[in-house]
């Protein structure tokens, strides 16, 4: 029988044994790379992946006439090519579903180091990278951005508007998740496991995903009101629009608090999500906090956002390059009971010749799949290195250690660490 509990305002707190409580420095950031190739957060993330895909590919089929906010394609090319790194889908899946271009023809660095390769500039090798490294961002702010894009029309905006929904809701749940997995990671706790992580984000489900829409709010209402006085253009001849030009301040100021919102929530939205992961808060807390986090320390939060886009991008050429060497030596291999002739459509999906028989569309799947694993990876760091980031920043803005982390502890907690020889 458990402990009677606390007062309801009391943070639970976890029996789970702490390896270190030791406070976490910048340093740590450079360490990242290791916990982020961690199985489990790599199933999450390639999940995430897929669930981001799989519902921009359903979104485009109703809005094909309208502008494409789809934020990637769900692979990064590991096979023999022309195009080696490039980010695809399948070509069948291409044909079948979205003929506008999903193919962002982005090499990955890695390429000299291979047999038979011709060298590629190491520079825009590493620029290539580097943009990369930071597509998690990209992939939030594509469909947002176009929310504010000027193009006339309701079905661009609603195109925009659910594509915006989808990213927040699928990188809210798996986002969160993978930051809770890193989170309790990084405070010194025993590692959880994937479903257990699922489990906690979809608890946490509602402040994971409507946190960054609570500051819009504000947005909405701005928008309402320079909608109205926008009606006055519509008023025929100069009477109207005089009268509108004499109230532009008024659309000025507004635009200023709509430019210092989104600032804010462009910074913060990880730390909202690592916010509910760390600390089980609500939506009002997830939002006050993440703001103040990015904020009150903002010199300190650029540096340690300038060190993990370093590092990523360093570890982004690794494992690229892992991933391309696995299937490589796994080609060569091959290559001692086949013909190498005979490996180099299977091995090559950008060839020709019978390239969509079921025996290479099998082999393509394979490959697929691993350059969906080293896509996934970007994730997997991004949530990985922003736990280490908001630690830092917690235990610098509140002095918060390290190990103080949430960990549900009321009776039949399924997320409560089951107990060495099955204890109950």
């Amino acid at each position: 029988m458990s402990d009677s509990q606390g007062p309801a305002n009391e943070r639970p707190t976890s029996s789970r044994p702490l390896i270190s409580s030791t406070p976490l420095d910048w340093k740590s950031l450079l360490t990242t790379i290791g916990p982020s190739l961690d199985a489990r957060k790599l199933i999450l993330a390639s999940l995430g992946v897929l669930m981001t895909w799989a519902g921009f590919m359903a979104l485009d089929l109703p809005f094909r006439k309208v502008r494409d906010v789809a934020p990637f394609a769900p692979s990064i090319e590991i096979g023999r090519g022309p195009l080696p790194g490039a980010l695809i889908v399948p070509r069948q899946m291409q044909d079948r579903f979205n003929p506008r271009e999903w193919n962002r023809n982005i090499r990955l660095p890695g390429k000299p180091s291979l047999p038979g390769d011709k060298d590629v500039n190491l520079v825009d090798s590493l620029h290539e990278s580097a943009g990369l490294a930071i597509e998690p961002v990209s992939t939030i702010t594509k469909p947002f951005r176009a929310l504010f894009s000027l193009e006339p029309g309701a079905l661009p905006f609603l195109h925009s508007v659910l594509g915006t929904i989808w990213v927040v809701f699928v990188w809210g749940l798996i986002g969160g998740a993978i930051a809770r997995n890193a989170v309790v990671e990084a405070s010194g706790g025993e590692r959880i496991g994937v479903l257990t992580s699922i489990r906690f984000a979809r608890s946490k489900q509602f402040s994971l995903t409507f946190a960054p829409f609570f500051p819009l709010g504000v947005i909405v209402l701005c928008v309402l009101a320079c909608g109205l006085l926008g009606l006055l253009y519509r008023i025929p001849g100069p009477i109207g629009a005089t009268i509108a030009g004499v109230l532009l301040f008024l659309p000025l100021i507004a635009g200023i608090l709509i430019a210092l919102i989104l600032r804010g929530l462009f910074l913060s939205w990880p730390l909202m999500i690592l916010t509910v992961a760390a600390e089980g808060e609500d939506v009002f807390d997830a939002v006050s906090r993440g703001y103040a986090f990015a904020t009150r320390r903002i010199a300190r939060y650029a540096f340690y956002l300038a060190i993990a886009w370093i590092v990523g991008t360093i570890g982004l050429i690794f494992t690229t390059f892992l991933a391309r060497l696995a299937v490589h030596f796994a080609e060569w291999s091959l290559s001692w009971g086949a013909s190498v002739e005979r490996l180099s459509v299977p091995f090559n999906r950008f060839a020709q010749d019978d390239s969509t028989s079921p025996s290479n569309g099998i082999h393509h799947a394979w490959l697929w799949l691993v350059g969906l694993i080293a896509h996934a990876w970007i994730y997997s760091y991004f949530w990985t290195a922003f736990a280490r980031i908001y630690l830092l920043l917690r235990f610098e803005i509140d002095g918060t250690p390290t190990h103080d982390v949430y960990h549900p502890s009321h009776e039949g907690d399924v997320f409560a660490p089951e107990k060495a020889g099955g204890e109950t």
